[in-house]
């Protein structure tokens, strides 16, 4: 199987070095039928998106979107917003704060509201998320900074395990069809 793949990932297609420990056995994990040898990130991406081709689907669609805004000016405001008070289940405490506007340069205010205009659901795959706990994730592009939106886990990290690329996502998406 891993010559006939010509020794790459079945998605990706880098080259993957026979009998060690980067290459990965993929099987369905409803058929347990194995579909091919993939590298460790598009192994692991698909585990997060749980072989989902609709979640796929929605992590395209969402980079792209993004690629499209990339134009857009990503700076903070002059003017500071006023800090207003958030509904009681969703009081960060100081630390995300500070780790929020250190790290993506928002304040509670602007966060608050991208979960409102996402209607506090992951972007991708639309499960619901609460704003200040591990399981929300402020998803940015890694060349820019510019912050695209919030992501659950599952998709955060599939789409980094995928390393943000678009066409290693439709691979994957023909892949599981294919292959089931």
């Amino acid at each position: 199987m891993f010559e006939q793949q010509g020794y790459g990932c079945n998605i990706c297609r880098i080259i993957i070095k026979p009998y060690t420990r980067y290459g990965f056995v993929d099987h369905c994990h409803r058929s347990g039928k194995v579909r091919g040898i993939l590298c460790q990130g598009c192994n692991t991406g698909l585990g997060h998106f749980k072989d989902n081709t609709t979640n796929l689907k929605g992590a395209i669609i969402y980079l792209m979107e993004a690629e499209l805004e990339e134009g857009e000016s990503n700076e903070e405001e002059e003017e500071e917003e006023e800090e207003e008070e958030s509904e009681e289940e969703y009081r960060p405490t100081v630390e995300q704060l500070k780790w929020l506007r250190y790290t993506y340069r928002l304040n509670q205010t602007k966060y608050i509201k991208m979960f409102r205009d996402q209607s506090y659901a992951c972007a991708i795959c639309k499960t619901e998320v609460n704003p200040f706990t591990l399981h929300a994730h402020v998803d940015h592009d890694h060349r820019t900074g510019k912050v695209r939106g919030i992501l659950c886990r599952h998709c955060n990290l599939g789409i980094g395990h995928f390393r943000e690329n678009t066409g290693a996502l439709e691979n994957a998406i023909r892949y599981l069809t294919q292959l089931g």
